[in-house]
């Protein structure tokens, strides 16, 4: 039998009696400032999460934006992830729970919205300059390129008419 995962018969990065975390495991996410949670697996996967989400959440209502948050703090439940927080007495961490995981992810996706607003209403703006440069007419199909593609097909018909009476 193995024991991968396991550490003195108990698995590594379950909590203790008390509900304590000694050894955070790669899925879970540490709150907190610093090098150690910038470079956690974890984290680097919610902050991803993040970033991809970020778009759609300035850009929504406000009941969406909780459903974006949610979302991402379930995807980080279904993969074993935790939301961590250190208890400096115990040099241990804890669970902070769904609620303060949530706030915590809508305060993630909304850092730097103001720039991204301002970014995505430049490129709305280039868009819209660019379908007002397009009129109508360029729409339409040009009469003398029609008409050139009419009299090259009306030669090949010649040809080939030509082409069969001399034969």
């Amino acid at each position: 039998m193995s024991n991968h995962g396991l550490e003195n018969g108990f698995e590594i990065g379950a909590p203790d009696a008390d509900g304590y975390i000694h050894e955070p495991r790669d899925t879970d996410v540490l709150c907190g400032r610093g090098g150690a949670a910038l470079r956690h697996p974890g984290n680097q996967t919610y902050r991803r999460l993040v970033s991809l989400n970020k778009g759609l959440y300035v850009s929504c209502l406000k009941t969406e934006k909780l459903k974006i948050s949610r979302s991402i703090v379930a995807a980080i439940r279904e993969q074993s992830g935790r939301f961590l927080e250190k208890d400096g007495d115990r040099d241990a961490w804890y669970d902070i729970g769904d609620k303060k995981a949530v706030e915590k992810t809508s305060q993630a996706l909304r850092e730097g919205a103001p720039k991204l607003r301002q970014k995505m209403a430049e490129i709305e703006a280039q868009i819209d300059q660019q379908q007002l440069a397009v009129q109508p007419q360029d729409l339409l199909p040009q009469p003398d390129l029609h008409r050139q593609q009419l009299l090259h097909q009306q030669e090949l018909l010649q040809r080939q008419q030509s082409l069969s009476n001399h034969s």
